[in-house]
């Protein structure tokens, strides 16, 4: 079976942000250009959090800007809750987070993993500004999947930006 460069590409991307959902903050820097700032607002277990600082790249492939944010509280390393969002997107606009690979968004909180599951979870994510060094855009999550259990909790009103300048 003949697989073109591009269907490998895309595969690599979607194992690499599967990945972000699982592995710790500190440990995430996947390749590309840095991201130097960001910000995110949401609302967690009933709690308001403001989460300033953020790791993760900005890349180009095929057209697409390629993006992997981890946003969390405390200094980078330290706290043991973040939130991730990762994006494969070419415009503004609705996010696809059906798609099989590229997009997704999910909360890593005490040891747990919630994230968008089709089909087990319910969130809608919306881009309003995109640039190769520029984010911003808001999320809705009234149910999230807990990964690897039966869990669910709510990740509303996500208001996330990000930039590598």
């Amino acid at each position: 079976m003949f697989v073109s460069m591009k269907q490998r590409l895309l595969v690599v991307a979607a194992l690499a942000v599967a990945a972000l959902a699982t592995i710790p903050a500190a440990a995430q820097q996947p390749p590309g250009t840095p991201v130097k700032s960001g910000r995110v607002t949401f609302t967690f277990g009933g709690k308001n959090l403001v989460f300033e600082n953020v790791r993760g790249t900005f890349s180009q492939s095929y057209g697409f800007t390629v993006i992997s944010l981890a946003y969390q509280k405390g200094a980078k390393g330290v706290e043991n809750t973040h939130l991730n969002v990762s994006l494969m997107i070419n415009a503004v606009g609705k996010v696809d987070l059906n798609q099989p690979f590229g997009n997704g968004i999910g909360i890593f909180s005490n040891g747990t993993i919630y994230t968008y599951q089709k089909g087990k979870a319910t969130c809608t994510m919306t881009v309003s500004k995109l640039s190769p060094t520029e984010v911003e855009g808001v999320a809705d999550c009234p149910l999230l999947a807990e990964v690897n259990g039966s869990g669910t909790s709510a990740l509303t009103g996500v208001k996330f930006s990000a930039s590598t300048k």
